[in-house]
């Protein structure tokens, strides 16, 4: 094996190759376009769902205690508004744009033997379906405490949140799980690695076309082995 025919090669590729317009631009741009084409769709998403009240009409079948909490829990995103009138006359509405949706509470929602149904003509944003049933959940959970007997004290325990913090053990004392970081660090260098090995096969398999079409490969393979050229 010459190592002298080796920097020969490296040489050559690295002046018609890596020292070109097309490698700068591809290497400083194609990782901005990945992450651009991957964040976009999630981005618009989130922006779309940002950008307006959304006014959900309230059908209670339960007696109208639900609608009246969930109109009560109504912020700047999501309006409860609660109605008096048959699930086919709200649904119509909903299809005329009157609302942005529709939630029908059916009486067997107390007993825990149903489920809420949410009605929309696009489907609704992910955001808005998981604000709306943890909603949903909350006021449910509230009136089935209320129904058996729960006093004030027992419903402030059961509403309260309960986080639980990761510290590591060190040497002298503990300190902060960064078991986050590290994770988000590891798919970032997986992705990295990805789009090496992805471009430099793309490169190479360029440098293989571009010489066999001006047949500068039967030269390199008479002069140099197969291990000294890749």
């Amino acid at each position: 094996m010459s190592f002298h025919k080796i920097w020969l090669i490296i040489r050559s590729e690295y002046r018609r190759r890596v020292r070109s317009t097309a490698f700068i631009l591809a290497t400083l741009l194609v990782p901005f376009g990945f992450v651009l084409v991957a964040a976009a769709p999630a981005l618009l998403g989130y922006l779309a769902e940002q950008s307006s009240q959304k006014t959900v009409a309230v059908v209670d079948q339960t007696g109208g205690q639900l609608a009246d909490s969930l109109a009560a829990a109504s912020d700047e995103q999501l309006r409860f508004r609660p109605v008096d009138r048959p699930i086919d006359s709200v649904q119509a509405a909903v299809r005329a744009g009157t609302y942005d949706g529709s939630l029908l509470l059916p009486s067997s929602l107390l007993a825990d033997t149903g489920s809420a149904t949410y009605y929309s003509t696009q489907g609704g944003g992910l955001t808005d379906q998981i604000q709306i049933d943890d909603r949903v959940g909350r006021v449910v959970q509230q009136q089935r405490l209320r129904a058996a007997d729960a006093t004030t004290s027992v419903l402030s325990i059961l509403e309260s949140d309960v986080t639980v913090e990761s510290r590591t053990l060190q040497e002298e004392g503990t300190g902060a799980d960064h078991t986050f970081a590290y994770t988000a660090i590891g798919y970032a260098m997986a992705f990295i690695i990805y789009f090496a090995v992805f471009v430099y096969g793309q490169y190479v398999m360029q440098g293989v076309i571009e010489e066999k079409s001006n047949r500068v490969v039967e030269i390199i393979v008479s002069s140099v082995r197969p291990f000294e050229l890749l």
